[in-house]
Formats: C-alpha cells, structure tokens, sequence
C-alpha cells in the first residue's frame, strides 16, 4: 500500500494537517512534542490494519474482524502508554 496523503484533523497534537508524501524517503523534521512519532505509529496502524485484512487476519482476541475493528485495535495497541 502506498500512502500519498495524510490528513488529520483533531488528532492529538494536530488541529488540521495535511502531509503530502512524495515517492521514495521522506523526513519528518521539528521540534520535541510536535506529533513526528504520532504521524510514523498512526501511519504505521493503518497500513498494517489494512495489510492483515486483505490478508484475512485480525488481531489476536479481537472481537471485530471488520478493517474499522482492526484500525481500532492497532491504534489502541500502537498508541498505549
């Protein structure tokens, strides 16, 4: 799955942001608590939700096999203390 565009809007530091991503690296540059590791946890959620449920899988003791289910459960994994 290639991702080209992000948008957020009101997800933890990020009132409304758009990331354009352009083919090949890119970097995320500021300063310390202005969401870089947040942009990388919740890119990496949703591909990897996406990928295990056009791969059939689902999250162990999950309840909901449904993308929105599996979007859910990696983001509370992903983003727990």
């Amino acid at each position: 799955m290639k991702v080209t565009r992000l948008h957020l809007r009101g997800f933890t530091v990020f009132v409304d942001a758009t990331f354009d991503f352009a083919p090949g690296v890119n970097v995320l540059i500021g300063q310390n608590g202005t969401g870089k590791s947040h942009v990388l946890k919740l890119v990496y959620a949703l591909t990897e939700a996406t990928r295990r449920f056009a791969a059939g899988q689902g999250l162990e003791g999950a309840k909901d096999p449904t993308l929105e289910g599996l979007v859910r459960g990696m983001l509370m994994g992903v983003f727990q203390p």
